[in-house]
């Protein structure tokens, strides 16, 4: 067969050619086509149908949440000893119009169910519709609490019956029966479409479907399609299904109310039709095509092929080295210019084997010596860009990377840029791509000038790494200043973006907490005003007495008010929530009744985020602001001590009664001793972060106890040395604690109380504890021996230990930040003692350390 094709004159394989060219290409069009053609009509038909079962679904939903929020109120004024409807729940029944028989039924205790209530619009008839509901209280025992139950009884009306079952608090079930009106939900099944769509239960049943269905049964509780549904996991979702004897394509669509589900059905045949017709179309296409290429083909193959034989018998005579040979130049078309380009070359090749001959005896020195030199030049460029901590690469006119690029360019774009298209590695969006190629184009006809177009580029992306890359654009120039290629200069400035957005957060964070501190009586009230406005507005929401209208003018003004507040003192998060619910009440007021009932039941859910957002702040920044409970919030003023003191040495000078003098030191020139000394919980957790150990926060027990700040700032400042004691030489590593059979976190605690002394008088009696590995008697008294021998061996374990308030007395060999110089503990005593107190240390080895201070309880302002 080789040979005889090889035999075959050009003449014929040009016109084969000509005519099987068009036809395979016209038949390969053809069988992708259909498939194309065949796989895009149905994902239309299932994006359409589905986009159809998704709009229905979301209508049913909103109808039976309606049905549900009408009833709420209507059931709640039912009252089961007399089993009537209060006047509330008979208003609201009377003025929905589309509701036209309510009724209750309850559960006994055979199961049955009994009609215990109903509400029913006086120009209605039930009798018209009793076949079509068929049994209430049978209907009731077949659905499952929670499950919504719907059937028809009018479909020019509109009109349906919704069963509906939940149970109350005491488990009894409860049914409720409406007779609704709403051409909305009913329509959409009923009117014959593009598509047939119905409304199923959870067992299968039909519930809704077009007046003249045939296609689904009204159970399909054992059919393929309803198995199909029961297999898929997701809420919406498309399949195709065989139903009775043609294919069809359904969507399905979940709906949130009732275990409900919206299918909509339409036959793969009739979608499909358009494509057959379309196929048989390009078929006739095809057939002219042929006919049209066979009668071009074999003219131009006569055309053709006379001068290219004259072409091919020259060749070989060039090929035996006569290059004098010419071939006569019959047509100045295309072919005739072959002729005429062949002869030159006949003449250049005959001038050029004379030079070539002398050029190749110096060829390869001088190849090696320009190939050295390139190479030298290249390593030391790369060299240079990859000591650069910056990405460097270089794209084409067709945007193609070129190969030379920095190391660095690797690590930033997460790949060898080279031979990439430089859109992919800017993350251009793929529908954009083609776009950039035009750009890349439009770089190098230089139009505009380069500057202006660079900036037109993109400017910084960010890689899987969550890098932030910025990028720059520069050009390279030829000799005839032609830009030769585009340079890209890749920046990492991931660390720099951080601080800047961190500096950011942190002055609008001091901003907000120097507006706040700067108005703290404003801010005061704002907090006050808010918590009375959200209250109001809940209210509002349940008001019987007000019109919809009023309503939304009243939440608007509540809302629009906490929106600029929240403004004025930067609490961001609030104003954008509040701003965001505003415009959601400025649309409703455009909206129908029904809606506008509908949003203002809902709207406590959204007033709860706001007191949510409020409690967070609250919690995030309260401890700055001195606040702990925005809902429990009392007003303060500040006062300074200065006009406090003026004003005690007021009441001693007009001699007030004694009770009264000490009842304002105590309320309210006396501090609890928690405001003085909780800071010390932020210390010793530092200190234990910065030794690697674990401390529990701090517990301070009579912390409520109130005292004179100044008479005590000494000595509360001086129990810093206590705790860094407690934490540097008391509490263990974790790992040495649990050894020991303790928890890894350490425990410390301050415990203040007012007491008798032995004279009768109070004083002050505080206790700090530690459960740390305590003071270890042989340790102090080794050191006390270098001091005092006698003294060392004479002393009990529990007198030895008292030394630790000795001045520049120390168990660290090392000094530290923390300690090692022997000072601190003998600050706590010379206070204690100038106070006129005393002080001592209790300690077990293994167990803990309990320092005890006492000083006369002070009373007397200087």
């Amino acid at each position: 067969m080789p040979k005889i094709l090889k035999s075959i004159s050009l003449k014929y394989k040009l016109l084969v050619l000509l005519i099987l060219m068009p036809i395979t290409a016209l038949g390969l069009y053809l069988y992708m086509a259909k498939n194309l053609f065949e796989n895009d009509k149905i994902a239309y038909i299932f994006g359409t149908s589905l986009s159809s079962s998704k709009m229905q679904a979301h209508t049913v939903e909103n109808e039976f949440k309606i049905i549900g929020q009408i009833n709420r109120p209507i059931l709640v004024g039912y009252s089961r000893e007399t089993k009537k409807f209060d006047k509330i729940s008979m208003t609201i029944f009377n003025e929905t119009k589309s509701l036209n028989i309510l009724r209750l039924y309850e559960e006994n205790i055979d199961g049955d169910y009994k009609k215990v209530g109903e509400l029913k619009k006086e120009d209605f008839f039930m009798d018209d519709h009793i076949d079509e509901v068929g049994n209430i209280e049978l209907e009731f025992a077949k659905i499952e609490v929670g499950e919504l139950s719907v059937k028809i009884l009018s479909l020019e009306k509109g009109l349906f019956a919704v069963f509906t079952k939940f149970e109350r608090q005491n488990s009894t079930p409860i049914g409720v029966f409406n007779v609704q009106t709403s051409q909305e939900l009913v329509n959409p099944f009923i009117t014959r479409s593009f598509f047939s769509t119905y409304l199923i239960n959870k067992h299968g049943k039909v519930l809704l479907g077009p007046k003249d269905q045939k296609l689904l049964e009204k159970d399909l509780a054992n059919t393929d399609i309803y198995k199909r549904l029961k297999g898929i996991k997701t809420r919406e979702g498309t399949f195709e299904e065989k139903i009775k004897t043609d294919n069809y394509l359904v969507s399905f669509t979940q709906v949130n109310t009732g275990n409900l589900t919206v299918l909509t059905l339409m036959s793969k045949s009739i979608a499909l039709s358009a494509v057959g017709t379309l196929i048989m179309k390009s078929l006739l296409f095809l057939i002219a095509i042929v006919a049209f290429s066979i009668v071009i083909a074999l003219i131009a193959s006569k055309k053709l092929t006379s001068t290219l034989r004259e072409l091919f018998f020259a060749t070989k005579e060039i090929g035996k080295g006569n290059f004098d040979i010419e071939v006569k130049e019959k047509s100045h078309d295309e072919v005739g210019e072959l002729a005429k380009s062949f002869n030159f070359m006949g003449k250049e090749i005959s001038r050029l084997l004379k030079e070539l001959k002398k050029y190749s005896e110096h060829l390869e020195e001088l190849v090696e010596e320009r190939t050295r030199e390139l190479n030298e030049a290249l390593s030391l460029q790369k060299g240079m860009m990859d000591s650069l901590g910056q990405g460097f690469m270089m794209f084409d006119e067709a945007g193609t990377v070129l190969p030379v690029f920095s190391k660095a360019s690797e690590k930033m774009f997460e790949r060898s840029p080279a031979g990439e298209f430089v859109g992919d590695l800017l993350q251009i969006p793929e529908n954009e791509k083609e776009t950039f190629k035009n750009f890349c184009q439009f770089i190098y006809a230089e139009t505009i000038p380069f500057e202006d177009i660079a900036n037109l580029a993109p400017k910084k992306i960010e890689n899987s790494s969550h890098r932030k890359i910025f990028l720059d654009y520069h050009e390279m120039r030829n000799q005839d200043q032609k830009i030769s290629n585009v340079v890209i200069v890749a920046t990492d400035k991931t660390d720099e973006v951080a601080a800047q957005e961190e500096a950011k957060k942190e002055k609008a964070y001091v901003e907000m907490i120097v507006k706040i501190l700067s108005n703290k009586g404003q801010f005061s009230n704002f907090l006050l005003d808010t918590r009375k406005t959200l209250q109001e507005m809940n209210n509002c929401c349940l008001s019987t007495k007000m019109t919809n209208t009023e309503k939304i003018d009243a939440l608007f003004r509540g809302m629009h008010t906490i929106k600029g507040n929240s403004g004025l003192f930067s609490l961001y998060d609030i104003k954008n929530t509040t701003h965001e619910y505003e415009n959601e009440l400025d649309k409703l007021k455009a909206k129908d009744d029904k809606e506008q009932t509908g949003f203002i039941v809902n709207l406590p859910e959204k007033l709860k985020v706001v007191e949510d957002l409020f409690d967070k702040f609250i919690s995030d920044h309260g401890r700055v602001l001195g606040l702990q409970s925005w809902k429990e919030f009392t007003p303060t003023q500040e006062i300074q001590i200065e006009k406090l003191k003026i004003f005690l040495d007021l009441l001693n000078k007009v001699k007030a009664p004694k009770g009264v003098i000490q009842r304002f030191v105590d309320n309210i020139y006396a501090r609890p001793c928690t405001s003085l000394l909780s800071h010390y919980n932020d210390l010793i957790q530092n200190l234990a972060q910065q030794l690697g150990k674990k401390v529990k926060p701090l517990i301070i027990n009579g912390g409520e106890t109130r005292v004179i700040p100044e008479l005590y700032n000494d000595l509360f400042s001086s129990l810093v040395h206590a705790f860094r004691n407690s934490i540097d030489h008391g509490i263990e590593l974790p790992e040495i604690r649990e050894s020991n059979g303790k928890l890894e976190e350490g425990q410390l605690s301050l415990t203040i109380s007012k007491i008798p002394d032995l004279n009768g008088n109070e004083e002050l009696l505080i206790l700090l504890e530690d459960d740390g590995k305590g003071i270890d008697p042989d340790v102090i008294r080794s050191l006390v021996k270098n001091k005092n021998p006698e003294l060392a061996q004479k002393e009990s374990d529990e007198e030895i230990i008292q030394h630790v308030f000795d001045a520049s007395l120390s168990t660290n060999e090392e000094v530290t930040d923390l300690s090692g110089r022997g000072v601190g503990m003998d600050a706590i005593k010379n206070i204690t003692v100038k106070m006129g107190g005393t002080v001592e240390v209790r300690s077990k080895v293994g167990k803990g350390t309990i320092n005890i201070i006492r000083v006369p309880l002070q009373e007397k302002i200087n």
